[in-house]
């Protein structure tokens, strides 16, 4: 019986290592529901190639249609029946690249494997509303415009295997109300494409994306962006609709990304730029790279440390003074914040001051010391501190010693201990 089984394991293994050196490796044609494609080896069109050959893909698409990626994906022949492993992760080498100055151009190295090659398009994404006044203003089936990325190419996240395409908002369009109705438009920085195919990535807000038209009976007043690993850029323009400067919202961790860009000047000024805190416990540390207005109901401290322990003071009038009279708290400092209610679990909305200096440039790290004997430390980005030992951080109203990684998120603070 085994000598049965190992002579059966040759075959195969001998039929495996036949097949690699097969020098024509078939390729075919797969979806491509709004557009046709051209497949090309050298300047001749083609249906196989050998492994290592550079293959050309021409797209034509359709009308209003852009491309969202070409993947040359593998399969093999089972009984006369095509096998592909549709659910299975892209190989990034299988991920055609764009040909640069020619439009619709792909190329891609042949494998030693047939080949699929499939053409996905861009379509709209549909996005959430949040209320504008009240539940009842929230919009279903929204849709906003979006083409291709001028500045990145689709690439393949190596965590997922999903094919991501960096995308550009243009346009939207809201659905016919039976009265006016204002929205504010919330924007994810990925959304899964409508078949599922592909992941968009929001580089870029363009100028009029949020344009309702003359004819609509809803406006978006408002604009939420979530959090995301780089800022999403906003042209300029972008944020003023109708003569309107829409509000601009965001997760509290980029609030100073969002208020340093040049673009949202106007937006600054007049205290529309925000993200909401809602903070689990009485105290909670914050720092931002801008100056910011403290919410209403809530108290902001310096953090003493003295004789090896943290002594919690509230800073004065004449320190929480800003320009124009302003009171708030001033940029790349750490501070301690409490609620009036001696308890967590309220919502308190965080302004970018509107006195606020627009330079354009990434926020400072380093740590202004406006606040005499304050140790609290600012954390204007994500960082890891060194040696953790020699920080706290605060847990349930209380500092304790860091975890050994030191990790800490944007916009909280830490106290550093002499």
């Amino acid at each position: 019986m085994k000598k049965k089984i190992f002579t059966l394991l040759a075959m195969v293994m001998v039929a495996m290592t036949a097949s690699a050196k097969i020098e024509g490796y078939a390729l075919t044609k797969g979806a491509n529901a709004h557009g046709t494609t051209t497949i090309k080896v050298g300047d001749a069109e083609a249906d196989s190639a050998a492994e290592g050959t550079e293959v050309t893909v021409v797209v034509t698409p359709a009308k209003d249609y852009y491309v969202a990626t070409v993947v040359a994906r593998l399969y093999t022949t089972w009984g006369g029946a095509k096998t592909r492993g549709t659910s299975m992760q892209i190989d990034s080498k299988l991920l055609a690249s764009k040909v640069k100055d020619k439009d619709n151009t792909y190329t891609f190295k042949m494998p030693a494997a047939n080949v699929e090659v499939s053409v996905s398009y861009i379509e709209s994404m549909e996005v959430e509303t949040k209320e504008a006044d009240n539940e009842d203003k929230a919009v279903d089936n929204v849709q906003v415009g979006i083409v291709p990325s001028n500045d990145a190419d689709p690439y393949i996240d190596t965590e997922t295997g999903e094919a991501v395409v960096p995308v550009e908002a243009n346009s939207i369009k809201v659905p016919d109300q039976a009265e006016k109705t204002d929205v504010t438009v919330v924007i994810k920085p990925r959304t899964k494409s409508a078949d599922g195919s592909v992941t968009y990535e929001i580089g870029k807000i363009m100028k009029n994306s949020f344009v309702t038209g003359s004819t609509s009976n809803a406006q978006v007043v408002g604009v939420f962006f979530e959090k995301s690993k780089n800022a999403i850029v906003i042209e300029d323009g972008a944020m003023t609709v109708d003569g309107r400067v829409l509000k601009v919202q965001t997760d509290i961790s980029m609030l100073d990304d969002y208020a340093n860009m040049t673009s949202l000047e106007d937006n600054v000024k007049q205290g529309v730029v925000s993200a909401t805190a809602k903070p689990k416990n009485m105290y909670w540390t914050f720092s931002s790279g801008i100056d910011v207005l403290l919410p209403k109901g809530v108290k902001a401290y310096k953090v003493l440390w003295n004789n090896n322990a943290a002594e919690i003071v509230e800073l004065t009038e004449e320190e929480l003074k800003l320009k124009d009279e302003l009171r708030g708290i001033k940029a790349n400092n750490g501070v301690l914040l409490s609620c009036d209610s001696g308890e967590g679990g309220a919502e308190y909305v965080v302004v970018a001051s509107p006195a606020a200096k627009i330079t354009g440039a990434k926020p400072a790290t380093d740590d202004a010391k406006s606040y005499t004997g304050n140790c609290l430390v600012p954390t204007i980005e994500d960082y890891n501190y060194s040696p953790a030992s020699s920080y706290r951080m605060m847990h349930g109203n209380k500092f304790h010693t860091m975890s050994a990684n030191g990790k800490v998120p944007a916009c909280k603070a830490v106290l550093k201990v002499k």
